[in-house]
């Protein structure tokens, strides 16, 4: 049998095609660009919240304190394991250090935050909640265009929360 009528594409056809993609690919690239910041900045924010909820259920399930450590002149974060149940004095790093991504850096960590040198840390005790003398400990991270999320940790119960704008 023999076929009859066209078939493919002609080179005309696809060059119109290709045309027109790459149309729709330069108007999408500033979007794209202008939505990134936002998105590692909210993906920077959840890891945090992810190693510090890891860090509490370690502490819980292996009743040894952990702790999650921020470095604001390095803008690292890292999540340590303590020796002991209590007042662990050797402290051993078992995730980390992350360094934040590109145009994201540390605005602040609450005061009542324990400190190793110029490092603060959130410290999760056996039973879940953290040391500290206030309600709750914050992190607050921001980008390049100035948004920011806050990540905090509750006292009592070590809930740790991601909140935008905080």
């Amino acid at each position: 049998m023999r076929k009859t009528g066209n078939e493919g594409f002609s080179l005309i056809e696809m060059m119109v095609t290709v045309a027109i993609i790459a149309v729709m690919v330069a108007v999408a690239i500033p979007s794209v660009l202008a939505w990134m910041p936002a998105a590692n900045l909210k993906d920077t924010a959840f890891d945090i919240k992810s190693a510090m909820i890891r860090a509490r259920s370690s502490a819980v399930n292996e009743g040894i304190e952990y702790r999650v450590l921020f470095d604001t002149t390095a803008q690292t974060y890292r999540v340590d394991r303590g020796n002991l149940s209590s007042g662990s004095t050797v402290w051993t790093t078992v995730v980390g250090p992350h360094a934040l991504l590109t145009g994201i850096e540390f605005q602040s960590t609450s005061d009542e935050m324990d400190a190793s040198g110029s490092d603060r840390f959130v410290r999760f005790e056996t039973g879940g909640g953290v040391e500290t003398n206030v309600d709750a400990l914050n992190v607050v991270m921001v980008n390049s265009k100035a948004d920011t999320y806050l990540v905090a940790v509750q006292r009592r119960t070590g809930h740790v929360t991601m909140t935008k704008g905080g």
